[in-house]
C-alpha cells in the first residue's frame, strides 16, 4: 500500500504540539480532545485512516513546505507556509510575492479541496492598479 508523506508530516506536527502542551497548535487542538489519545489509535488515524479531504489544511501545509524546500528561501518563507493553510477560504489570493504565487499555482491542481488562485501583481505604486484590475476581473 503506498504511503502519502503528508500523513507523517501532519502526525508529527500535531503530536509534537500535544507533547509540548503549549503553543498555538496545542491551543487549537486541545479543546477538541475529549479523552486521552491512545498512541496506536493516533498513529493509525494519521497514517492510514484519515483522508486529505478530511484535513485539507494539513495537506496544504505539507505540500507548500515540500515545494518551498525546492526553492530559495527568505525571511518570509515560514509565514508563507502558514498563510497557505488559509487559501481554502478565498477564491483569489493577490500577492506581489512571485514565489508564493508560483507555489500556490503549482499545488492547486493537486489539492484535495478547493484552493484559492494565486495572482501575482506588481509591487509598490503599480500594485493598486493591478489589484483593482484583478477585482474587476472577478466581477465579470
Amino acid at each position: 500500500m503506498p504511503f502519502d508523506l503528508w500523513r507523517a508530516h501532519a502526525e508529527h506536527r500535531w503530536r509534537s504540539a500535544l507533547d509540548r502542551g503549549r503553543g498555538a497548535d496545542f491551543d487549537w487542538l486541545a479543546p477538541w480532545l475529549v479523552r486521552e489519545i491512545d498512541g496506536a489509535e493516533w498513529l493509525s488515524m494519521w497514517l492510514r485512516e484519515i483522508t486529505p479531504e478530511q484535513v485539507p489544511r494539513a495537506w496544504f501545509r505539507w505540500a507548500f513546505q515540500h515545494l518551498q524546500a525546492t526553492r530559495a528561501t527568505n525571511s518570509g518563507t515560514p509565514v508563507d507556509n502558514q498563510i497557505a493553510t488559509y487559501l481554502r477560504e478565498c477564491d483569489l489570493f493577490v500577492t506581489a510575492d512571485k514565489a508564493f504565487a508560483a507555489c500556490v499555482e503549482r499545488i492547486r491542481p493537486h489539492a484535495p479541496a478547493a484552493l484559492g488562485r494565486g495572482l501575482r501583481i506588481r509591487a509598490n505604486s503599480d500594485a493598486v492598479d493591478d489589484f483593482m484590475a484583478a477585482i474587476e476581473g472577478l466581477a465579470s
